[in-house]
């Protein structure tokens, strides 16, 4: 059968257009970046050759001027220059714009969207996390790193990703001390009615659960702090001890729910409670002692009791979800974990190297520039093997596959990447690209 190829096309003249010399030209003239038209350097060389160091193709200043001597023979840069060069805010204006252009390419792309049919009642399906950069030591001025023990110099990453289009809604630099609540009302820029919001603990607020709720008439699911006064009833005076309220029920019954009153507004709220195997309880509670030993302190029987049990909160009503699928969804944000891990053993976003706050800030956009690329081509591909060959691509396998042979260049060559993606849906190596079927 024929393989659709309007997609294709489609994102190849995206890609193609997000790195054409007559853009970048542009970008160059506006960001200063390129003065002196006699100095040789080229825009979209330096950019090809930035793309292949996040790659881990080329690791020092010395590896990267011989990699701009191979896109471009004229060029004689020396490593001191490439340095100062990556020192200057005109670099690090010029790689922030290609990649803001990028994106919002990325952005007006049409995608096969994904819905399992549990979440086929809403518009849009929200996930927000974020992850931390470790920086030098020295950078500590320009990037405040976490309190206590975590380093003294981080950068963190807030991503913002709709499930249902596999699309990036938002990337945000910030320092490494903002905590993610602060960083939590960012969301609303996206949120659409009716829409469903999955979050971690670290945005755990009930005041952005009720805007959620009542201003947007959308929906979330989020696990349950539990140090959250918890109340039966709404004239109540005195919270209830919800590690009591969870010991007295039945012993056999795994999954259970009921509705609270939330904090000390009150919130009404969906309980669902998860009672864990044995196993898991008891290594979620030697973890639990461990951290308290090392801060001097004991976990108390309620704190243990609590811990045997994993804990979610929603308003979504149970006609549509029942309290034992409503588990299963929360894992639907470990894809943004996985997401960050697969960013950091690949492209190596866990570490930058470098004292210079603007040659952090030149790595990390290339770095941006590249899992764009990868995870935009991936989002137009994976909908099309599943239609044609029922197998689900691995993109684990895809950034390694586009990692290997500098495939990833292909986006600066007219008609290249199309070809290269066409060719792909046709050979016998894109079953090797997809993970194992469980049942064969």
């Amino acid at each position: 059968m024929k393989k659709s190829i309007s997609t294709l096309l489609e994102v190849s003249k995206a890609m193609e257009s997000a790195f054409s010399s007559s853009h970048l030209n542009q970008l160059v003239q506006r960001s200063g970046f390129i003065r002196r038209q006699r100095s040789g350097l080229c825009g979209r060389e330096f950019l090809k050759m930035m793309i292949l160091e996040t790659l881990g193709m080329t690791s020092s200043l010395a590896n990267m001027c011989f990699s701009l001597k191979q896109l471009l023979p004229s060029m004689n840069m020396s490593p001191q220059a490439l340095g100062k060069r990556l020192h200057q805010s005109s670099t690090v204006c010029f790689l922030k714009e290609s990649f803001l252009f990028l994106f919002e390419k990325h952005q007006q792309i049409q995608k096969e969207g994904f819905s399992p049919s549990l979440l086929a009642v809403f518009p849009q399906v929200i996930t927000e996390d974020s992850t931390i950069c470790t920086l030098h030591p020295h950078l500590s001025p320009h990037f405040t790193g976490c309190r206590g023990k975590g380093s003294k110099s981080s950068i963190k990453l807030h991503v913002i990703h709709e499930l249902k289009q596999t699309k990036v809604l938002s990337i945000d630099l910030t320092e490494g001390k903002l905590s993610d609540g602060a960083h939590g009302k960012k969301i609303f820029d996206f949120l659409q009615p009716g829409g469903l919001i999955i979050r971690d603990l670290g945005y755990f607020s009930l005041e952005l659960f009720k805007i959620i709720s009542e201003e947007y008439q959308a929906f979330f699911l989020s696990r349950f702090k539990v140090n959250t006064l918890v109340y039966q009833n709404p004239e109540d005076i005195e919270p209830i001890a919800l590690s009591q309220w969870l010991d007295n029920q039945p012993k056999e019954q795994c999954v259970f729910e009921t509705h609270f009153y939330l904090g000390v507004a009150k919130y009404p709220c969906r309980l669902v409670a998860y009672r864990l195997p044995k196993q898991i309880a008891d290594y979620r509670k030697r973890v639990a002692e461990q951290t308290a030993r090392k801060k001097g302190r004991k976990l108390s029987d309620r704190q243990k009791k609590l811990l045997e049990f994993a804990l979610f909160i929603t308003n979504v009503p149970a006609e549509i979800w029942q309290a034992e699928v409503v588990g299963t969804i929360y894992r639907l944000r470990w894809q943004q974990e996985l997401t960050f891990k697969r960013w950091k053993s690949l492209l190596k976003l866990d570490y930058l190297q470098g004292k210079n706050p603007n040659r952090i800030y030149c790595l990390l956009y290339a770095k941006l520039i590249s899992i764009l690329l990868i995870e935009s081509l991936y989002a137009v591909v994976a909908p099309q093997v599943w239609s044609y060959e029922k197998r689900q691509l691995s993109l684990h396998k895809w950034y390694q596959w586009f990692i290997q042979g500098q495939k990833i260049i292909k986006v600066f060559e007219n008609m290249a990447l199309y070809q290269l993606l066409d060719d792909l849906l046709w050979a016998n190596e894109l079953t090797l690209l997809c993970q194992h079927r469980l049942h064969e």
